[in-house]
């Protein structure tokens, strides 16, 4: 079902799409030498956060504020060269060390660093707020400015939150922390105030598509057409749907939500045999996402008159929903968009086997839309 492809890491990534308004601000910041000790980057997840994070240290790393230029001797009746992009020159050596990893005002902290084994993925630790604090009680070494990404400042715990604040409440004057946040409202609200907010909004879906196009050449147009589509603007999301297999994913729900009020319990149990065990861990958070993705359109058809704004991955997936929506009433799918949720999240975070909490969520709908 995984479809073999290598996808780009945020540090890897040449291209960006969309997000103007954000890249205007930080360059502003940048040409007014006004430059925040602090950044905090947010919106949902696979919307482009950490590529900007990248972006934006790349630029900082290269670039020398306007008003430290050297104009000669006529400097001071010399109008500043601010850059008007955040675009790099990628032959710069520079860059070459910052994508190895080797510059020396450059520090990434995530969880995939955690010398931890049992907390990867899951938490930044005080240890790794150390390093922060380690880090930037030097000098430069090569730009002007010390660089910190945080990525993601919601994997902190409650000691290395409060760390990071106390860096935060007094930052030497050389740094730059990018915090990285797909839920900012979880985080301490003086690390919040503290910082300088940006929130990426959903792209429209012709950036998705520019973005996938370019992190996946080999992708047809049909699947780029319909992951995008699914994706809700996060261009993320839609690499992760086409990897995973997310097409066939949502074919196979839309063919048995086409059954009910009857259970097509062959279809269930095929479906389930590509959701359970370790292995397919990536499948079943797609197909989770997928089906609360489906109910939350069939609850907007039961809502609005006019739903000609929803989109249609798959021919005749709208005839579906307003069939559907028909059968049962908006506040009862929404109570089942809930109920699902609840399944999904509770065979995650305990470890239930996947293919019975698949069995469960469509034995619950079938329930009650019979």
């Amino acid at each position: 079902m995984k479809n073999e492809t290598t996808i780009q890491s945020p540090k890897e990534n040449q291209q960006f799409f969309g997000h103007e308004q954000a890249q205007k601000i930080m360059l502003e910041a940048f040409a007014n030498g006004n430059m925040p000790n602090a950044w905090l980057i947010s919106g949902p997840k696979g919307i482009g956060k950490a590529t900007l994070a990248y972006r934006f240290a790349r630029f900082l790393l290269t670039n020398s504020t306007p008003q430290s230029q050297d104009g000669g001797l006529f400097g001071d009746m010399l109008a500043p060269v601010v850059p008007e992009t955040l675009d790099v020159n990628w032959d710069n050596p520079i860059i070459s060390r910052i994508q190895a990893g080797s510059h020396g005002d450059l520090l990434v902290v995530d969880t995939e660093n955690s010398e931890d084994e049992d907390k990867v993925k899951r938490e930044i630790g005080i240890e790794k707020v150390r390093e922060i604090n380690s880090f930037l009680s030097l000098t430069p070494s090569e730009a002007e400015r010390r660089v910190v990404i945080i990525d993601s400042a919601d994997e902190m715990n409650r000691s290395s939150a409060n760390a990071v604040l106390k860096i935060l409440e007094e930052p030497p004057s050389h740094s730059v922390l990018l915090l990285i946040s797909h839920s900012p409202g979880r985080l301490l609200p003086t690390i919040r105030s503290r910082c300088r907010f940006i929130k990426l909004k959903s792209l429209p879906n012709e950036d998705v598509e520019k973005v996938l196009s370019a992190l996946i050449p080999e992708i047809s147009e049909e699947d780029l057409r319909v992951v995008s589509l699914l994706s809700d603007g996060s261009p993320g999301l839609a690499a992760e749907l086409y990897v995973n297999g997310g097409v066939e994913l949502y074919k196979k729900i839309i063919e048995i939500f086409a059954g009910l009020p009857n259970q097509n319990i062959s279809a269930i149990d095929s479906l389930g045999e590509k959701v359970e065990g370790k292995r397919n861990l990536d499948n079943w958070k797609i197909f989770a996402y997928l089906m609360q993705y489906f109910l939350a359109e069939i609850v907007r058809v039961g809502v609005n008159d006019n739903n000609e704004y929803l989109t249609e991955a798959l021919s005749g997936e709208n005839e579906l929903k307003r069939g559907l929506a028909k059968q049962y009433t908006p506040a009862g799918w929404s109570d089942l968009w809930q109920r699902v949720g609840q399944i999904s999240a509770e065979a995650e975070y305990a470890n239930l086997d996947k293919k019975h909490a698949l069995i469960n969520m469509f034995s619950t709908i079938c329930k009650e839309v019979a």
